[in-house]
């Protein structure tokens, strides 16, 4: 059964570096796992591009909806992409810190870390149900108030190629393609649509809890903690993740950052250019 790793980088000439960076990363840990580059050329790739086994231009009308740049779609249409039949999504704005080996260990056929599984009649979603009320979608998708919805963060998703994970990802691109207006959300994602709300309301739909263990290691400035090391956080996650613009990141996830890519950029004999403070100002939720 073959195995490996998809990234995306689209828009800004920043998500290549972003996306070189990533694969850079999960190398330093495991230098036979294959990665495949899902982009677009506006990404401007330069880098030594032998990091990626597989690279493949995305059909543009898989990133822009009525000529508007709109990542969910991207991400909702993955699985037309995928190479193999057990393949790892992970955001391109963060990093390794472990072997990506142990994330192939799944028992379910899609797999993302979730902030809960709870009924639609639950009015107490709170800051979990970042993109809308319960009621909000049943009124529109007509579902009943005790069907169970998960709340997934996208950054980090396992797929397995099957009747599965195909009809999910069908069900959620019909969700997004009668999709809630953006003036009853509760929040917008850069002024465009979320795919993890449509992702969610599928797994609803088909009575499927695509729960995990949280794989990416995320800290903002709001949120306590202490000077956590690579090698600390690496007994539990995977990857470092950047959440939201530089203004919410907390500064021991930006240092862990710099110290990673730092280091492999140094064994390279190359400098290190592209410091995340600089990577931030490009990411897509601060336009």
């Amino acid at each position: 059964m073959s195995k490996g790793v998809i990234l995306l980088a689209l828009g800004k000439p920043a998500y290549g570096q972003f996306a070189y960076n990533m694969a850079l990363s999960i190398r330093a840990y495991n230098t036979t796992i294959p990665i495949h580059l899902l982009y677009e050329p506006s990404v401007k790739l330069t880098h030594e591009l032998d990091v990626f086994t597989h690279k493949t231009v995305i059909d543009p009308v898989h990133v822009y909806q009525d000529g508007k740049f709109t990542p969910a779609l991207a991400k909702l249409n993955l699985y037309k992409y995928l190479l193999f039949d057990e393949n790892i999504y992970v955001d391109v704005d963060g990093i390794c810190i472990a072997d990506i080996e142990r994330c192939f260990k799944q028992t379910k056929d899609y797999a993302a870390e979730s902030l809960g599984y709870e009924p639609l009649s639950n009015k107490e979603y709170g800051w979990r149900m970042h993109w809308a009320t319960g009621e909000t979608i049943m009124k529109h998708y007509g579902l009943k108030p005790d069907t169970m919805i998960p709340f997934i963060n996208s950054s980090f998703q396992f797929i397995r190629k099957g009747k599965f994970a195909e009809k999910l990802y069908a069900q959620a691109l019909i969700n997004f393609n009668n999709c809630i207006p953006l003036k009853e959300l509760k929040n917008d994602w850069g002024k465009s649509q979320p795919d993890e709300l449509y992702m969610n309301v599928a797994c609803g739909q088909l009575s499927y809890d695509p729960t995990i263990e949280p794989q990416v290691y995320f800290r903002t400035r709001s949120m306590a903690g202490g000077n956590e090391t690579v090698e600390s956080l690496a007994k539990k996650y995977t990857f470092v993740g950047l959440y939201g613009t530089k203004v919410t990141n907390h500064r021991v996830v930006k240092m862990l950052y710099n110290s990673v890519v730092g280091g492999i950029f140094n064994k390279m004999g190359k400098p290190h250019v592209h410091k995340i403070e600089q990577l931030l100002n490009f990411k897509f939720m601060g336009r």
